[in-house]
Parts: structure tokens; C-alpha cells; sequence
């Protein structure tokens, strides 16, 4: 809910004040599944207690087939409180248009725990080369389980931020005007309520406790947030109808709330392990599963299959965005712009394994932890702020406005989105060589058109103008509106099952092999891409084929509807609608499957929604 008071002290001189109130509430994942504790009766898992209403088999991972079971971090739910006061004073002086405000919030963000309570096993075959002997044998690769510790799966965070900000809008002549702002911002660290909270300091490896041995927001807020904003438009005489616009800005990036929430998801309130099995001996089994919950910690506990956290000092995200583009208006009420986009983001969140083993020397076969710098931790997952990403893209846009029961609108993008894209949670492969991450991302080209069509039938229209009557409203008040969207395909990454050697999250890559052009695959359903231009990792180690370098399938589709109005009196009418959904029932197949390990690599085993219709009537009075 919300309410706005705009006072006008004078016409050069008005307030306006917002206040706002967000209460959501959401829910994610399956419901109830089962009403006994499966993983332990069925499964024969030791210390797994699930929620009542989380009960359900594990999930379980068998390379070359179907995952079964509730996905990883489900269900949960949230519900988000947003309290908001803002208020802007606008000021006009000669050319200038001067706005000055602030914007108060205060959030609070109520979880109840996003949690893998049922366990995870994942089998891939690198023990007997066969995935489903593995499985047989009771063999994982990897498992995964959050228990209740001391305290409990939900948790309550909440923050405040607080923004003033000052613009001037400036009209220097008729053909120029410049836009100059600056704003600044305090974004809190998140706190949890009842300060279940902890941070594991790397410099003395233990545990910090929130409002005890650290502050509960854990680092204190950014200060020095501030963000410039410069625009301009120049329309030259010279150059009628003409108009070239660009800017710049440095924008502030937004709190990851999932990244908050680890540091209630250690000990001493949840436990959390994520176990890689070594290979050729493995160090657990499916009946060895799992140890008993911690409750308190962390002096004499055995740590070696939990997971910490770490949280590095925490700087804002920035992005620095910048465009131009030029403006044409072309005869018959045609509109052209054409465009540069870009923006670099610096400073971004990233997670890491802050425990990394060094690499696994197939020679001399040791276990992983034995190589860790911390072998007495099972896993340490770090969180800092040096990610970056890029972006640049043409952006062509013609339109012509609505004239004569015609109109149509046409976006085409050509983009260049380099990320570091991470598997599993955000965890990159090595903090130092996040290079290794970077890589193409979405789709390369972009391009939608819709349009409105009046057919030139019936009074007052070019052909049958005069008709009237009965004649008249059946030829008559006939409308065709359109969308077409057309993409290029996703760019694509070569994955492996296969263990990476060194611990952590990351997951892994496949191996390319040399001389061979991914792309060059007959693009069938069961053969898209070249499969032959990966193999997989001849032992735990990272893969180097490296990120989207695979191009799925693009898209064709048109959205098409029929609408036929009939007028009754000036206020009622009666709309007979008929819309196509993929109208011409193209087939957009989906992406491939991009796991090496997968007996299905470069199947396409699904395609996006065939053709729909539906009817309607609409009475309006």
C-alpha cells in the first residue's frame, strides 16, 4: 500500500512525499511428500531429521539419467516487509529545474530456511565406471545435507538504507540541455534478530559470534557510496529532426540476501556439508552417512565434513553505465534510433573456496584433504567483492506511431554479455584466476516487432465506409495485433560430473579437444553440436573448456490475436477476442544437454510450448 502528498508552495516551488508499505509473503518447492523420515527408514542415512512438512526421499543424481527426488533448498518461503518514506523538492530558476530528495527504507527479510533437509547424493560413476554400479554399491561422488545444529533452519534479517540525491536539469538553449545528478547511499549489513550469526575469521581460524566477539552486522556500513549521473540532448538546427542523446552513470549494486544467509548456515546453528568422496578410495559411503548434528562449537569439534564461512570486508557493487544514440524522425511517422549500450560492473560479489586444495597429481594419489591448507575444516566458503562483468550492444529501434489504424514497433539488439558465470552457487573455480569463469553469456542477438492493424472495413473506413446497420457491424471493428520475437541461441558451457580434485563447489568442466569447432555439429535434436570437441577430464582436475563456448538453439515466434469490436452505445461494447500463441506452431527446441558425463551430451530432449489458441468475449458498459 501506499500514499503520495504533493504540496505547491508556488509555481516554482512544490513538495512531493511517498510513503509505502510492501508485505509479501512467498512459497517455493513441493509440499508435503511423505509423512515418515524416508532418508533414514528407506535410504538407511543416519542423523537426517527433516521437517514435517519438508519430509521426502532425497535427492538423488544418476549420470545418464533423470534427477528424482525435491530439488536442493526446497521448499522454503520468505516473507518481505518494506517500509519506504521518501520526499523530493522540485525548484525552478531560469533554464535551471532543480530536484533535491531522500529515500528512507526499512527491510526485513523473514525465512524459513531454505535448507536441504532431506539430503543429497549424487553418483557419477568414478569408481567403477558406471554410474548406476556406483549407485548400486552405495558409492556418491558427492552428498550434501543442512542439519539443525543449535539452532534452528529460519532466520530474520534486517537492514535499512538511507539515499539523498540532488539533479539539475538544465536547458542551456533550445538545442541543448544537460542533466547533471549525483546521489549518494548507506546500504546496512544485514543483521539476524536473535543474532544468530556467525562469521570464521581466516586470521585465527575460530568462529565469530554476532554481539559477542564481532558486531552483529558483522562490517560496518560503506560511507563513501556516491554516484554521479550526466545526460544530455542535442537537437541542432543545422539537423531538423534530429536528436542525439547519451550519459553516464555509476550506479550502486543491490545485497545478494542468499549470501547474508550463510552466516546462519554454519555452526553452531546449521550445519551444512557439502562432501566430495575421494577417488580411487572413497573416504564415505552411503551407509557411513552422515555425522552427528553440532551444536556448539568450535573448540575440540570435529569440523573436517562441515561447512564455514567467511565474509572478506564488504564493498558496494558498482556499475558504470554509459550510452548514445541518435534520433531520426523519417518521413510517413517512421521513427529511428540507433544505439550504443555499455556498462562494466566491478567490485561484485563472488564465492570462493577459501580452503582450496592444490591439485590432485594422478602419480602420487592423495585424498583432498590431506592437500587443503585448513585440513581440519571440511569445507571454507569464502565471500568477497572483486568480480567483474561487461557488457556492451547495437540497439536499433524503428517505430511508427499510430496513424491511419496502423502502428508498428521493431528492437534489435546485438550484444557482447561477459560475465564471470559460476556453477553451483556462485562459487568460481580459484579466487585468483577468475578468468577461468569469464565468458559469454545470454544470447548474442535479440529482436522483437509488434504491431497494430485496424482493417480498413466498415464506417468511417477507407473501403466500405458508408456501410451501415446490420452490414456495417460485421465487416466492421475488425483489429490484428502481432508480437515476433526472434533470438540467436544461448551461449552454452561443456560441463563434467567428473570431480574437480581440489574441493570446494565449483563443479567442473569438460577437456576440449584440439582442432575441433564445437559449433559444427549438424544441429539435429539428437546431434546439435560437435560432441567430439570434448572429452571428458582424465582425472580430478578442472576441465579448460572453458565458458559459453557451445550456441544452442535460436527462436522463431509469433504471438498473434484477432480482435473484433462491436459498439452498442457510446459507453458499451462487446470485444470477440481469438489469440494465437506460437501461431505458426514452430518448434523452438530446447537447449542440449551440455554434460559430458551425460549419456545423452548434445541431445535436444525437449522443445518450448507448441502452438495454444483461445477464444474470448469481453462486454464492456
Amino acid at each position: 500500500m501506499g500514499a503520495e502528498y504533493t504540496h505547491i508552495f508556488s509555481p516554482t516551488l512544490l513538495n512531493n512525499f511517498h510513503f509505502g508499505y510492501a508485505n509479501q509473503v512467498i512459497y517455493e518447492g513441493q509440499g508435503q511428500l511423505a509423512t515418515t523420515n524416508l532418508p533414514v527408514t528407506q535410504f538407511g542415512l543416519q542423523n537426517v531429521s527433516p521437517d514435517a512438512f519438508a519430509q521426502a526421499i532425497p535427492e538423488i543424481g544418476i549420470s545418464g539419467f533423470e534427477v528424482t527426488g525435491p530439488q536442493e533448498w526446497q521448499p522454503t518461503g520468505t516473507t518481505n516487509i518494506n517500509t519506504q518514506f521518501s520526499d523530493m523538492v522540485t525548484v525552478t530558476r531560469g533554464h535551471h529545474i532543480l530536484k533535491l530528495g531522500t529515500d528512507i527504507r526499512r527491510i526485513t527479510y523473514q525465512d524459513f530456511g531454505w535448507a536441504t533437509q532431506n539430503g543429497t547424493l549424487d553418483f557419477n560413476g568414478q569408481y567403477t565406471g558406471n554410474a548406476m554400479a556406483d549407485f548400486l554399491l552405495g558409492i556418491p561422488n558427492y552428498a550434501h545435507l543442512a542439519q539443525k545444529g543449535g539452532g534452528d533452519y529460519p532466520y530474520t534479517l534486517e537492514w535499512a538504507e538511507v539515499a539523498g540525491f540532488v539533479q539539475d536539469d538544465w536547458k542551456i538553449s533550445r538545442e541543448l540541455t544537460l542533466n547533471l545528478g549525483l546521489r549518494w547511499e548507506l546500504v546496512q549489513n544485514p543483521r539476524e534478530t536473535d543474532n544468530q550469526y556467525d562469521n570464521w575469521d581466516m586470521a585465527t581460524q575460530t568462529m565469530l559470534y554476532a554481539g559477542k566477539t564481532m558486531p552483529d552486522r558483522i562490517y560496518p556500513a560503506q560511507k563513501d557510496n556516491f554516484g554521479p549521473r550526466l545526460g544530455l540532448a542535442y537537437s541542432p538546427t543545422w539537423l531538423h529532426k534530429t536528436v542525439f542523446r547519451g550519459g553516464f552513470a555509476i550506479m550502486d549494486g543491490q545485497q545478494r540476501l542468499w549470501e547474508a544467509a550463510l552466516f546462519h548456515f554454519q555452526p553452531r546453528y546449521v550445519n551444512e556439508m557439502f562432501l566430495y568422496n575421494d577417488v580411487p578410495t572413497p573416504s564415505f559411503t552411503s551407509s557411513t552417512l552422515f555425522p552427528a548434528p553440532i551444536t556448539s562449537c568450535c573448540a575440540g569439534v570435529d569440523l573436517t565434513q562441515d561447512t564455514v564461512y567467511t565474509l572478506n570486508p564488504r564493498k558496494t557493487s558498482k556499475y558504470y553505465e554509459w550510452n548514445f544514440n541518435i534520433q531520426r524522425e523519417l518521413p510517413h511517422n517512421f521513427l529511428l534510433q540507433v544505439g550504443y549500450v555499455g556498462t562494466a560492473g566491478r567490485k561484485l560479489p563472488v564465492r570462493y573456496n577459501a580452503d582450496q586444495a592444490t591439485p590432485f597429481d594422478p602419480a602420487n594419489p592423495t585424498t583432498v584433504l590431506s592437500r587443503e591448507p585448513y585440513p581440519l575444516i571440511g569445507y571454507i566458503g569464502g565471500n568477497a567483492f572483486n568480480s567483474y562483468s561487461n557488457f556492451n550492444a547495437l540497439e536499433i529501434k524503428l517505430e511508427r506511431r499510430f496513424a491511419h489504424g496502423f502502428s508498428i514497433t521493431g528492437v534489435y539488439d546485438w550484444q557482447k554479455d561477459l560475465e564471470v558465470a559460476t556453477q553451483d552457487e556462485d562459487s568460481v573455480f580459484d579466487i585468483n584466476h577468475q578468468n577461468w569463469n569469464y565468458g559469454p553469456y545470454y544470447v548474442a542477438q535479440h529482436a522483437v516487432i509488434n504491431y497494430i492493424y485496424e482493417l480498413p472495413f466498415g464506417p468511417g473506413k477507407a473501403l466500405l465506409g458508408n456501410s451501415h446497420g446490420v452490414l456495417g457491424h460485421l465487416v466492421g471493428g475488425w483489429q490484428f495485433d502481432g508480437i515476433t520475437s526472434l533470438a540467436s541461441g544461448n551461449f552454452l558451457t561443456a560441463t563434467s560430473d567428473y570431480n574437480n580434485g581440489v574441493g570446494g563447489r565449483a563443479g567442473n568442466y569438460a577437456d576440449v579437444v584440439p582442432g575441433q569447432n564445437p559449433n559444427s555439429g549438424p544441429h539435429s535434436v539428437a546431434h546439435w553440436f560437435n560432441t567430439a570437441a570434448f572429452a571428458e577430464v582424465p582425472y580430478t582436475r578442472y576441465g579448460d573448456a572453458g565458458q559459453g563456448t557451445i550456441v544452442g538453439p535460436g527462436s522463431v515466434n509469433f504471438d498473434l490475436s484477432f480482435f473484433k469490436n462491436i459498439k452498442f452505445t457510446e459507453s458499451k461494447s462487446l470485444q470477440f477476442r481469438w489469440e494465437m500463441f506460437n501461431a505458426f506452431n514452430h518448434v523452438n527446441l530446447g537447449n542440449p544437454t551440455t554434460d559430458v558425463s551425460a549419456g545423452n551430451f548434445g541431445v535436444i530432449g525437449y522443445a518450448n510450448a507448441a502452438r495454444i489458441m483461445q477464444f474470448g468475449l469481453k462486454l464492456y458498459f
